[in-house]
């Protein structure tokens, strides 16, 4: 019986959005203040009181449920029976007080080695783990964390068979049987094989982390959809046509069902824009995909691109995760398109269709960009190949590395900071760059160290991670903890930069008006700004209408904006993170460029003070005034082969823009030009003003709209009005 994933992904839609009791928290702070600690290892208290939460948290069912494991696993808006709310206060501050990794430290953001997860089970990972501890010459500091591990595991497996009796006391033999194969044995079809890494993505959610991804799961999951269609147990029976005839509402037409005794079948796919997927396959993802809605967080999930090999990765499973996600629609499916020279039509045409769907997925990005990226720093090629995004858009080696971390640096107050403590650097333009790459880079320096001693105040003896550890290559292998050296490649810290429009829009001014024409006094651009232009308005449009602006094709300023992608991507590659890892730039903000824009007053650029700065890597809202042909003409001109983090630049059309066919060729062209022209990444908006404003007057009857804010997408009504207004403020291409 196929159970109803709609009827889930409403359920979770509304699910856990109260404040609500961490049941994990309250569990590990009992085991904290019930039990002696004094003389165990720190992995052993941590692996005591992850067995302490698990066996105590509840097993809740769902009737429609394909897959066990939500949020609801441990919180819960009243606490059990025998539980009292102070009880549940003084045990939350315990475990408070004992202390954990918070996210520049490396503990959310995290991609465990899916690949080997669902190869081994859970029970392989255990004997991986015990032969380890069997080797000889192993010291008590390498014996105590691989001894946590295999703790750790085995409350996992016995939590995965505790959750198996439930099920089974549920009524749903189903999937009590599939949770009791997979508490120990390897998964061997791909339902048991999404069960195992869905329940995964759960367990390491309760602890706190938050923003976990999925990873290539069109890679990982492959094998096991193969291996069901080779016995039969699925079928290929369910035509998914890139349909350019749009719905109102912009939703593509659905799948068509039914095609019969096909001949050339890759030639009418190709000419006919189609590809044959599972139904049952289908029905699978897009239960997990409601699942994800749940935790009301983003959850990145990464599909095509090349293989380690350097082949096309892309299969059936791509396109099932694309149509899995332009069925659910849930701004939580985080999902990033990779693309490279030899991505087929078919798979940019089915993007295409998921995009001008409207719900801002899938981002897309440049395999040619970022594998460069990972190779200037030393990842082999096999490995760099195999990249993902974890969060929003941050670049990860999937398994084999520390959680992510990142923080924003504000270079538009650099910029104002520059201008403030000029002296004889007015005298010409190549001084005063001279004097704020100086100034800069010292800033730069400041927010290294800042980030640093964070880092240095979670030491991995203290602050150890065996559970994440034993899904990270190649940590029992070394038998070390993840944070200790035991992943095979060391943290990325992601600094963001804030404001690159604004600053390449006001180079582009000062290099023009003051030094070139000087139609302005240094002095007097000062007092304006300090002025925050009253009294000035004059000037002020001079700066806005007289000047090249990034986005519309003018190298004049768009070599000024490659320049500083250069300055900012070289400057954070220079440094290291304490603990051998590297620092690597962020072309990309979140929305912290609402918070950053309320700290820098009046720019050169005409920005009133205290204002919003560009988002990302954008061009400045409203500013890009020649079409998108010329803003992807901007946008490719820096060179963002050594922005190892990631990068955002958002593009927003009217939903008319690319209408029927036509249109699907029109956006056909854009995501080839975007790889030919070697862009880091783009995501697009296909949301008019119009909808928006109207969203804003009556969020009841609009409450399903999704938008793509920055490196993810939200339910628009939820968003705080700053940032609705930040969206707004956005070129729509008409």
């Amino acid at each position: 019986m196929k159970h109803d994933w709609r009827k889930i992904l409403e359920a979770e839609r509304i699910k856990n959005l109260d404040p609500l009791h961490n049941l994990t928290y309250f569990w590990r702070g009992r085991y904290y203040l019930e039990n002696e600690l004094t003389g165990k290892s720190a992995p052993a208290i941590m692996a005591g009181a992850f067995k302490n939460a698990l066996e105590n948290l509840p097993c809740p069912i769902s009737p429609e449920d394909e897959f066990f494991g939500g949020k609801d696993c441990y919180v819960s808006k009243n606490l059990p029976d025998g539980i009292s709310e102070e009880q549940y206060q003084v045990a939350v501050k315990a475990d408070e007080n004992k202390g954990r990794r918070d996210f520049v430290s490396g503990h959310s953001h995290t991609l465990p080695d899916y690949y080997e997860i669902v190869s081994l089970g859970i029970g392989g990972i255990i004997e991986k783990a015990e032969r380890s501890l069997a080797k000889p010459r192993r010291s008590l500091k390498q014996k105590e964390f691989l001894t946590a591990v295999i703790m750790m595991m085995e409350s996992f497996s016995s939590y995965v068979l505790r959750s198996s009796q439930e099920a089974g006391r549920a009524g749903r033999k189903d999937i009590a049987e599939r949770l009791k194969r997979i508490s120990r044995k390897a998964p061997q079809n791909l339902h048991d094989a999404m069960q195992l890494i869905w329940i995964t993505h759960v367990v390491l959610e309760s602890e706190g982390r938050g923003h976990n991804a999925l990873g290539r799961i069109d890679q990982y999951l492959y094998p096991f959809y193969r291996k069901d269609l080779d016995r039969g147990v699925i079928t290929n029976s369910l035509e998914i046509k890139w349909n350019p005839k749009i719905k109102e509402g912009g939703h593509s037409c659905p799948p068509t069902r039914g095609l019969e005794n096909p001949r050339s079948v890759e030639e009418k796919m190709q000419r006919n824009n189609y590809e044959m997927i599972s139904d049952e396959a289908l029905h699978l993802f897009c239960h997990l995909w409601s699942k994800i809605e749940g935790f009301h967080e983003v959850t990145n999930i990464c599909i095509g691109g090349l293989t380690p090999e350097g082949k096309d990765a892309v299969n059936e499973l791509t396109y099932i995760c694309l149509e899995a996600t332009k069925l659910a629609r849930s701004p939580s499916t985080n999902l990033s398109a990779r693309f490279h020279d030899g991505s087929d039509r078919r798979y940019h045409l089915a993007c295409g269709d998921v995009i001008r769907s409207g719900i801002g997925f899938p981002a897309i990005f440049n395999d040619h960009v970022t594998v460069k990226s990972l190779e200037n720093i030393g990842v082999p090629a096999e490995a760099a190949r195999d990249y993902c995004m974890v969060g929003c858009i941050e670049t990860m080696l999937a398994g084999r590395q520390q959680a992510w971390g990142d923080s924003r640096f504000n270079l538009a107050l650099v910029l104002s900071k520059a201008i403030d403590s000029a002296k004889n650097e007015k005298s010409s333009y190549e001084y005063f760059v001279k004097h704020f790459t100086e100034l800069f880079k010292k800033e730069l320096m400041k927010h290294v160290e800042y980030i640093n001693n964070i880092i240095s105040s979670h030491p991995p003896g203290k602050f150890p991670d065996p559970l994440l550890s034993a899904f990270t290559q190649d940590c029992i292998g070394r038998a070390k903890d993840i944070n200790d050296g035991g992943a095979v490649f060391r943290r990325f810290h992601g600094i963001g930069c804030v404001g690159l429009a604004n600053i390449a829009d006001s180079l582009s001014a000062m290099k023009k008006l003051v030094f070139e024409e000087k139609k302005i006094r240094f002095d007097d651009l000062v007092k304006a700004l300090d002025a925050d232009f009253a009294g000035y308005e004059d000037m002020r449009l001079m700066l806005v209408n007289n000047v090249p602006k990034y986005g519309n094709n003018d190298d004049y300023v768009d070599s000024i904006a490659a320049w500083l992608v250069e300055l900012f991507t070289s400057a954070c590659l220079g440094h290291r993170t304490v603990d051998g890892g590297r620092f690597v730039a962020n072309m990309a903000t979140n929305i912290q460029n609402i918070p950053c824009g309320a700290e820098v007053k009046a720019t050169p650029d005409g920005r009133r003070a205290f204002t919003p700065l560009a988002d990302a890597a954008s061009p400045n809202s409203g500013r890009d005034m020649k079409g998108p042909t010329a803003f992807i003409n901007s946008v490719s001109a820096p060179d963002y082969s050594k922005t190892v983090g990631g990068t955002v630049i958002n593009m927003k059309f009217d939903p008319e823009f690319f209408p029927g066919e036509k249109g699907a060729e029109c956006f056909l062209a854009i995501t080839r030009e975007f790889v030919r022209k070697r862009i880091h990444e783009l995501q697009f908006n296909f949301s008019g003003n119009e909808i928006l404003e109207a969203a804003r007057k009556d969020p009841e009857k609009h409450a399903g709209l999704v938008v793509r804010v920055s490196g993810f997408s939200a339910y628009f009504t939820r968003l705080d009005k700053k940032v609705q207004d930040d969206i707004i403020r956005r070129r729509v291409h008409k």
